[in-house]
């Protein structure tokens, strides 16, 4: 009688490969397997999750990802989304982040953050995502990550700021942006509006309004600021 004997399951793929497999992508330009992989690691940590709250066994144990075009299926060892996303390559030496920072991809960056991306992580030289956005004059990701809480006055090894070098290699217009923008009035600012905002759906017998603020000049600066 044959013997029937199971294959061998794939060794979980560790978290320092998969952190090299998403760099890789946003250095190649392969932003779309990036985003099938995470889409599907959420749908995997989903349904383990309610797996486990449902003492199921049927748990998934893997993820599919695009390699080279062709999508495989290997289990992932459990870990959160936001330890991928903020874990260093050691082989790019940079955190996707900072990949995307660099590519001047303002959507990517966008969804990173959103995926829990630290703004104000540092990289072997002590860079941040903004000091490098900078560097290569990518004005809306600098604006966005300012908003988002980026500190501008962190300075790198060679103790460069992110104005120092922005001023360095010309961008004038990121200079400007980063002297002016104060975030503790952006949220103040952004605070307001949204209360404006909360009275405005409240009055039901308002068909139209003029938006008139008193504002001082730092407010002023600001101002352009605003989602």
């Amino acid at each position: 009688m044959a013997t029937t004997i199971a294959p061998l399951a794939s060794p979980p793929l560790p978290l320092e490969y998969l952190a090299y497999k998403t760099v890789y992508w946003i250095e190649t330009n392969s932003f779309y397997q990036m985003y099938l992989f995470f889409e599907e690691l959420n749908k995997a940590s989903m349904e383990q999750q309610a797996a486990a709250s449902n003492n199921s066994n049927h748990r998934r144990n893997a993820t599919y990802y695009s390699y080279h075009g062709t999508a495989l299926a290997a289990p992932v060892m459990p870990f959160q989304i936001i330890d991928l996303i903020n874990h260093y390559d050691k082989c790019f030496r940079r955190r996707p982040l900072y990949s995307a920072c660099a590519k001047g991809s303002l959507p990517l960056v966008r969804y990173l953050v959103d995926l829990g991306a630290r703004v104000n992580d540092l990289n072997e030289s002590e860079h941040t995502a903004l000091w490098i956005a900078s560097n290569h004059g990518h004005f809306e990701i600098v604006k966005y990550l300012l908003k988002r809480g980026a500190d501008k006055n962190m300075k790198c090894k060679n103790g460069k700021s992110s104005k120092d070098i922005a001023s360095e290699r010309g961008h004038k217009h990121i200079v400007e942006l980063l002297e002016n923008f104060d975030y503790e009035m952006y949220k103040l600012m952004r605070r307001r509006k949204q209360m404006f905002k909360s009275r405005l759906l409240k009055s039901s017998n308002h068909q139209g309004f003029c938006d008139v603020n008193v504002m001082t000049s730092e407010e002023k600066s600001n101002e352009n600021l605003l989602p």
